[in-house]
């Protein structure tokens, strides 16, 4: 992700899952889009998001 996508670029992920990859990118001050089919999963990287950014806001 570091290489492909620089820092304030954006990472499409067609397939979001859980959300690992978006997690990921708003660690690393990327942009990103996650998109899936199921709303359970969808539910779940939401909530995952915004642990990480309360967690970030924790951290400054």
């Amino acid at each position: 992700m570091i290489a492909g996508c620089p820092k304030g670029g954006t990472i499409l992920d067609p397939f979001n899952g859980s959300g690992t990859t978006t997690l990921r990118a708003e660690q690393l001050d990327r942009k990103w889009i996650g998109i899936d089919g199921s709303e359970e999963y969808s539910k779940i990287a939401k909530e995952r998001i915004e642990k990480e950014r309360e967690q970030l806001k924790l951290n400054l």
